[in-house]
C-alpha cells in the first residue's frame, strides 16, 4: 500500500507546484501600431496601460515586453514615450536578439516644442 502512495502523492505535491509556478509571458511589442481610428501611434506605454487593471495591478506580473532593434531606416527600433506614467510594479523589457543597435526609448515632444520632464522614475 506504501509503494502505491509514493507516486500519488509525488504527483501530488509537484503537480500542483506547476499550478503556482507561471512562465513569463513575452510581448513582441512594435514601435509603432495602429489603434481603433486608424492613426499610426507610439506602442510602449499604450501597450504596457493595456496589461495594467484599473487598480494599478498588473494583469500578467510576468510579463517580459521584448523590443525591436535596429533594422533599417525604416524600422529604427525607436519607441516613443508619449506620456508620463506612473508604474508600481516590476516591469522588465528587453530585446530581440541580433547585434544591432538595441531598441531607444525617446521623449515625445509637446505642442510648444518641450519634452517631457522624465523618462522613468525608478525606486
Amino acid at each position: 500500500m506504501k509503494r502505491q502512495l509514493l507516486p500519488i502523492t509525488l504527483f501530488l505535491v509537484f503537480g500542483s507546484l506547476g499550478l503556482f509556478a507561471q512562465d513569463p509571458d513575452t510581448l513582441d511589442v512594435p514601435p509603432l501600431y495602429e489603434n481603433y481610428l486608424g492613426e499610426t501611434v507610439p506602442a510602449l506605454a499604450h501597450f504596457i496601460v493595456a496589461d495594467t487593471t484599473e487598480t494599478g495591478e498588473r494583469k500578467n506580473p510576468n510579463r517580459v515586453y521584448r523590443l525591436e532593434r535596429y533594422k533599417d531606416a525604416q524600422n529604427p527600433g525607436i519607441y516613443v514615450l508619449d506620456y508620463g506614467m506612473d508604474i508600481d510594479f516590476s516591469l522588465r523589457m528587453v530585446a530581440e536578439e541580433g547585434n544591432s543597435r538595441p531598441p531607444l526609448i525617446v521623449p515625445e515632444y509637446t505642442s510648444t516644442g518641450s519634452v517631457l520632464g522624465y523618462h522613468f522614475k525608478l525606486i
